[in-house]
This record gives C-alpha cells, structure tokens and sequence, in this order.
C-alpha cells in the first residue's frame, strides 16, 4: 500500500559487537569483526505511545578505538520509499562517541514515542520466571526440535500462528495468507541427505530473558537461533542452500507456550 508507513530501526556497526533491544526485545545484533548496515521494520516490537531503545556494545579486543564505530535511529518510512539512512521521519537516534576513553561494554538508552503498535501477545503475556518454567520450557523446545528435525512443517505452523497474525497486522501490504504460504515454504530443497539439523541438546540450550520477563529467546552459546541446522561457518552460510534457521522467542499465550516473537 502506498499510504501504509513502517517504522525500520537502523543500524551501522565497524568493528564493534552490538545488540539493540526495542521494549527489551533483540532486533539487531552485529559482530565485532564485520561492518554491518541493517534496516529492519520493527513495528510489531513497538506500543502506541512511549517506546524504549537500548543500544549494548563491547569492543572486539580490551578497549574501544577511535575508528570503531556505532549509529542507530529509529524512522518512519513510507511503504515504498528508499530506505537509506538519513531519510524518512527520525524518531530518536543514538550515535555514540567512542574511542580508548569510553567505558566498556557500552549501554545507551532513550525513548521515542510511536503512534504504531497494538497491545501485542507478548505486550499481554504473563512474566516468565525461569527458575519455576525451566522443566517445562525445555520440553517444549525439545518438541519444537524434533518438529524442526523431521521438517514437519504443519506440526510447527500452529506454535508460529500468533506472531505470523500479528506480522500480518503490523504489515498489512503482506497478509496471513502469504505469510503462512511463504512459512510453508522454508524445508523447499531439502532431502534427507542435505538436511543436518543440530540435535536438541538441554546442555547447550540458552535461554536469554527479553521484553522484561515476557519473553525468552532460544540460542545456542554461540549466539545462533536454536532452532538451526549445519553449518555455520560464515563463510559458508549463505552460500549454502541446505542451511535453515528460525529465530524463536517464546511466551505464554492462552494458558500454553507459544512462539510470540
């Protein structure tokens, strides 16, 4: 739609490992040994009304050095705009000065208000305390895994349902029909000799609270989504048609364990 507006937070990092978190969620992380520029609509992550941004940064060795360098704003973008750094209307940045006298890791922080956002499932679910879900959660990661493993792609459509609908609200021009088709698509290519997904392993399970206790992502001690199959080598990854990932933040939705982000 030519009327329909999306708001993108931007993010250029040199040399510097980052995380940026809107309402306490992830949405964008970089290495400390890449340059990375990244637009990534973020309106499913935003409330109408005050809105919080926090910038996380550490160096790639002891102290941060005079070229590294950091910028993130948060604009809005007509749907069919170029989206390019200093366009659309800014609604807060946070551009930091660094060098060997800036005290590491880094934490910057700022709100910005949005007339976006709806009260979202991860808005209304419950906290999570993870001491008394963790049994619980890691059983229903491990069915996630295996429904990941054997690509059955119809038994994980219902956990993905909510945040595929609320997508579709956040991003109307893309309706749930095309999400869940498109979502149907993701072991397309695969066979069992090219498929290598990474066995479910409770030891290598972290789990990393996020929308202030609302949420938990599932990663690897490496960063990477859980849910993720060979290789990983950066080198390769892209290259690779046999690679899948699915990015997995869970809550509690209706009474059970969803995936809402």
């Amino acid at each position: 739609m030519a009327n329909e507006t999306v708001t993108y937070l931007q993010l250029f990092s040199a040399a510097v490992r980052s995380e940026v978190r809107i309402n306490d969620i992830p949405v964008a992380r970089a290495q400390a040994n890449e340059q990375r520029t990244s637009s990534i609509p973020v309106q499913q992550y935003l409330m109408p009304g005050s809105n919080t941004i926090t910038l996380y940064a550490t160096p790639e060795e002891m102290a941060f050095r005079d070229t590294d360098t950091l910028h993130l704003r948060v604009a809005e973008f007509e749907a069919d705009a170029w989206i390019k750094m200093d366009g659309g209307k800014g609604l807060t940045q946070i551009h930091p000065v660094l060098g060997p006298q800036t005290k590491a890791p880094l934490r910057r922080e700022t709100t910005f208000e949005s007339n976006q956002g709806q009260p979202w499932a991860w808005v209304q679910a419950p906290q999570l305390e993870l001491s008394a879900h963790r049994d619980l959660l890691i059983q229903y990661v491990a069915h996630l895994a295996a429904l990941f493993a054997a690509r059955d792609i119809e038994g994980l459509l219902p956990h993905f349902m909510q945040r595929m609908t609320e997508d579709a609200q956040a991003y109307p021009s893309v309706p749930l029909e095309l999400r869940i088709m498109d979502f149907r698509t993701i072991f397309d290519g695969i066979t069992p000799n090219n498929w290598k997904p990474i066995p479910f392993d409770p030891a290598r399970l972290v789990m990393r609270g996020a929308a202030n206790g609302r949420l938990i992502e599932l990663q690897d001690p490496e960063g990477h989504p859980f849910l993720s199959s060979l290789p990983h080598n950066a080198d390769v990854l892209h290259k690779d048609p046999h690679f899948r990932e699915i990015k997995v933040m869970v809550g509690i939705w209706q009474g059970r364990f969803a995936v809402l982000a």
